[in-house]
């Protein structure tokens, strides 16, 4: 079953029926798409002994990944209408502080639905999708029913490896991992307590339920009534679907819920801080290389939070000695996180609950780096000459508004260590592995061209650097280097054999064609055809798919700027740095 051709067949009918633009098409269609890959985050947050895995399908850039971005766009916004969403703690706060007088049966009750994601029948997925789409208006493209054709198409074409030793096919439930899985659960559940929790008809218990929130996956309930009465409400719960498994927890006093406690006293509900047992000081180091408006708003920003949760004075003075000392423990200033405190205690806890209204910004054109300690030098240098692209007439007044400059994450250490597909080991053999390095193959006409060596040299400060790879005249998707006699070099790149792309240069030199800068420097120094070398210096491999021309044009330009290749010391003439966007 060709899954690519699948997406393709479903996506062309739908355009020829005008339902998607030609760019919708084409984003919907991944050209090169990454194998998804299979991997457990353990739940140490539950418990350090032995802990269940949460199951998680790495699927960035995968055939999948655009699918399920503009399904999510269109099933989302159902998602805050249900009756029991909660946005965040704030809105739960808000919500419990509504209640007032409540009868003194008043059990505090939390439910978690075990494994939700992966327990979803795609049969009842889609009909709950099915039942709020319908609310969209009639005439809306794309219709209801090609929304559904896609979300159907996710689910049953879910694929991945494990250990790249085997593809597995999901045949149920939806993975962590896809960005409209959390939308996609949520509806479901939603379309559960539709019939079975807010339904009178249906739920024996509903005079009981006082109040009922949720958030994902953890439902937060205030119930009048006895224990029993509880624990037969959970029966009836885990009896109506086959998909939902209900556990409960629940106290007359007090219960957590997110990253607070609930407590019950004098009719009211109130709240304060929540940490599990297992959690560790993890703010941000002080030294961390992040952008240090980021680093000094994060204290004030975890006060505000403490001040938000806390219902008393006295409460939140309480739990900011301890938050104090865990700013300290990595490396906050005294008076920074001082000030932090006091900024938050002298804020009134009512404001701090109202919802902010996000104001519409301007739009203004976003220049988005890796940031680095140096980052601010890009942002003088753009800011410096921002008048010349707004003075230059072939714009048009394109670039009237400073930019706005965003910093990605640079990679961490877990980013470097931590991979979310495994290698296998090389199997055992008699001979040795072989050893990363630039060979000839001993067999084409290229191989008096080049020699065996792991090693390369920067032209001018003679930095050695190592071959990656094992490669030979015969090998793909290399990314290669040329010498001419008087020691200038060529960085180039190829998909095809690398002898290939060898014997091409020797021809051009030979014909004196002038369109290429190596034959041009080798007509013009009068050098002989013969005394061309060359190698290989990285052999590219995405062991998961990808777009391979794309990543050796990264890998080309890196070394074009790392051996200094560019004319007038080499011999490239220039370089596309659109591959970096």
């Amino acid at each position: 079953m060709d899954f690519k051709n699948i997406i393709v067949e479903l996506t062309t009918r739908a355009l020829e029926q005008n339902w998607i633009t030609k760019d919708e098409f084409n984003y919907l269609n991944k050209q090169h798409p990454v194998t998804p890959v299979f991997y457990m985050l353990p739940k140490i947050h539950k418990s350090l002994i032995k802990p269940k895995g949460r199951p998680i399908v790495a699927s960035i850039e995968s055939l999948l990944e655009p699918l399920s971005n503009f399904v999510d766009f269109f099933i989302k916004p159902f998602v805050h209408k249900l009756p029991a969403y909660i946005e965040d703690s704030t809105d739960v706060i808000n919500k419990i502080s509504e209640l007032q007088d409540l009868p003194t049966d008043t059990i505090l009750a939390t439910f978690d639905v075990e494994s939700l994601y992966t327990n979803i029948s795609h049969e009842r997925g889609i009909i709950a999708l099915e039942y709020y789409l319908q609310n969209r208006p009639v005439d809306e493209i794309p219709p209801n029913t090609f929304i559904c054709d896609l979300a159907s198409s996710i689910l049953r074409l879910n694929f991945f490896t494990f250990h790249q030793e085997e593809y597995y096919l999901q045949v149920k439930g939806t993975s962590m991992g896809s960005n409209f899985a959390p939308s996609y659960a949520n509806l479901y559940v939603g379309f559960f307590e539709q019939q079975f929790i807010f339904n009178e008809d249906r739920n024996p218990f509903y005079s009981n339920i006082i109040r009922y929130f949720r958030y994902l996956d953890d439902v937060l309930c205030v119930f009048k009534g006895s224990q029993n009465e509880l624990n037969e409400f959970t029966t009836h719960l885990n009896r109506m679907s086959p998909d939902l498994k209900f556990t409960a927890e629940s106290d007359t006093k007090r219960v957590h819920f997110l990253d607070m406690w609930i407590r019950l006293e004098n009719g009211k509900l109130i709240t304060t801080l929540y940490r599990k047992e297992t959690d560790r000081n993890s703010f941000l180091l002080a030294s961390s290389s992040h952008p240090c408006a980021l680093k000094n708003a994060l204290p004030k920003s975890q006060f505000y939070r403490l001040r938000r949760i806390c219902h008393s004075t006295e409460e939140y003075e309480e739990n900011a000695l301890e938050m104090k000392q865990r700013f300290l423990a990595r490396g906050y200033a005294v008076k920074t996180v001082e000030e932090a405190y006091n900024i938050a205690l002298s804020t009134p806890r009512p404001h701090l609950l109202k919802k902010s209204v996000k104001k519409d910004k301007k739009f203004s054109v976003s220049c988005i780096t890796t940031f680095t300690p140096k980052s601010y030098i890009i942002k003088n240098t753009v800011m410096k000459y921002w008048n010349l692209l707004c003075d230059d007439p072939s714009l048009q007044g394109k670039f009237k508004d400073p930019p706005l400059f965003v910093s990605r994450r640079g990679p961490n250490l877990r980013n470097k260590l931590v991979k979310a597909s495994m290698r296998s080991a090389p199997a055992q053999t008699l001979l040795s592995p072989l050893r990363d390095g630039s060979y000839p193959c001993g067999n084409c006409a290229q191989c008096n061209s080049t020699h065996k060596t792991h090693t390369f040299k920067h032209p001018w400060s003679g930095k050695s650097y190592n071959v990656k790879g094992f490669i030979t005249c015969k090998t793909n998707n290399v990314v290669y280097l040329l010498r001419c006699p008087c020691d200038k070099v060529y960085v180039g790149k190829t998909t095809r054999s690398l002898k290939r792309r060898i014997s091409e240069h020797k021809s051009s030199i030979r014909r004196a064609d002038l369109n290429y800068p190596v034959a041009c420097h080798f007509v013009e120094c009068a050098h002989p055809v013969s005394s061309l070398r060359f190698q290989g210096i990285e052999q590219v491999k995405l062991s998961r798919g990808g777009d391979i021309d794309k990543v050796l044009c990264q890998r080309e330009l890196f070394w074009i700027h790392t051996l200094d290749a560019l004319q007038p010391k080499g011999l490239n003439v220039d370089f596309d740095m659109s591959v970096l966007l």
